[in-house]
């Protein structure tokens, strides 16, 4: 790891400085560094070595999407990198600037309004060779469609949502508060917007207070890449409710 902002002087006497004391230091750098990532350009690297990360992400009851674009030198936990002209990243035509944090690195990131965003869309990296990977996608955001009740059957839950496909899934988490009884964690399968959770499922949980969570998470092939490869997920939050199971 590349230790930034610390500096050591060539004046430093050893026989004033305690043992101790240069532990402590040493473990203090050793955690500034295992928290830093590294931020290299893509011009030092070759341009096959470059990993690709795409990610869209979105919250119901937000306005904003955000979408995330990350490169790495040899694999998604490698150094990030700072596109160097020629190389950029192109949403719908528009470039998409640097940004950085100390945990994350060098990104980029664009923000973009949900009202005007459902439909296809194309993001395009060019790499410092000039040749372009071109990723279409579609973005439509989900929601569900009727509220969830105040107090649910053992019977079944249904759910209706807007701005799925047929064969889309949604991730449903339902917790009770009783800590003795099994949880649920599943795919919903959606057809003409509606899934439904049935008894054999509900009987799991004991009677009471529920919280129930739903989100849409896809991971999208990319088969326009650099030899090293990429990823594209897509992670959308419908919400998290409280209830109540019926006896």
């Amino acid at each position: 790891m590349i230790l930034k902002g610390i500096h050591f002087s060539p004046n430093l006497k050893r026989s004033t400085t305690h043992p101790k004391l240069l532990v402590t230091f040493a473990f203090i750098l050793i955690i500034f560094a295992s928290c830093d990532a590294e931020i290299g350009n893509i011009k030092d690297v070759n341009p096959e070595t470059v990993y690709t990360a795409y990610r869209v992400t979105y919250e119901v009851g937000d306005s904003i999407v955000l979408i995330r674009a990350q490169f790495t030198f040899a694999g998604p936990k490698g150094t990030t990198l700072v596109l160097n002209s020629p190389a950029k990243i192109e949403l719908d035509g528009d470039s998409i600037a640097v940004d950085s944090t100390t945990g994350a690195g060098a990104f980029y990131l664009a923000h973009k309004q949900v009202s005007t965003f459902n439909g296809s869309h194309t993001l395009v990296f060019t790499g410092f060779n000039g040749t372009k990977y071109s990723q279409p996608f579609t973005f439509n955001a989900a929601a569900l469609a009727t509220p969830i009740p105040n107090q649910i059957p053992k019977e079944g839950l249904p759910f209706n949502f807007k701005g799925l496909l047929d064969y889309d899934s949604i991730h449903l988490r339902i917790t009770d508060t009783s800590g003795a009884s099994n949880s649920i964690d599943t795919m919903l399968l959606v057809t003409h917007n509606s899934a439904f959770v049935g008894k054999a499922l509900l009987q799991r949980l004991h009677p009471g207070r529920l919280t129930i969570r739903l989100d849409r998470d896809e991971n999208l092939p990319m088969p326009n890449t650099t030899k090293e490869g990429g990823e594209f997920t897509v992670l959308q939050t419908l919400g998290e409710w409280q209830t109540t199971l019926r006896p």
